[in-house]
């Protein structure tokens, strides 16, 4: 069992009814990724709330009617699953910079300075991204994002 007090929410809403369970966001995010870990592991406790910030648990009657089975553990799998985990900022500030070393990565394998025809640095690259206050984002994937970026980088330095 996690530390309840380090836990996150992983909710779903299903027929205007809200239903929480409280897990370790980064194993709650491997085992919606379909990692092989024991849902004791990601759960930091065994019921499904209503509302866990009151202690409303979820009626058995509800969780029965919505999910098929009042087995508070497989509607846990099936939220974690099937609904949206918060994400810590730690998390949140990894997946971002890698998201950013990705972005940069790219730019400097597929473009090259138009005015010498070799490729910039990885670090020219990174302080004109800075330079440009580019905004990456967590949404979209690197590749959708290059275009948009590459565009605004021309004003900062020769690129294509």
């Amino acid at each position: 069992m996690v530390d309840v007090d380090k836990a996150v929410l992983a909710r779903i809403k299903k027929e205007g009814k809200d239903f929480e369970v409280l897990v370790d966001s980064g194993k709650a995010l491997e085992f919606k990724k379909g990692k092989k870990i024991s849902l004791s592991e990601v759960l930091a406790s065994d019921f499904v709330y209503k509302d866990s910030r009151r202690g409303e648990r979820a009626s058995e009657t509800d969780m029965k009617k919505i999910f098929g089975t009042d087995d508070e553990l497989k509607v846990a799998e099936i939220i974690i699953k099937e609904g949206e985990v918060q994400v810590t900022k730690e998390i949140r500030d990894t997946e971002r910079e890698a998201k950013r070393k990705q972005v940069i990565e790219i730019i400097h394998r597929n473009s090259v300075d138009s005015k010498t025809g070799l490729p910039h640095p990885r670090q020219r690259i990174e302080i004109a991204i800075e330079e440009a206050k580019i905004k990456i984002e967590e949404g979209k994937t690197a590749e959708e994002q290059i275009d948009k970026i590459v565009e605004k980088l021309r004003v900062i330095i020769p690129i294509r």
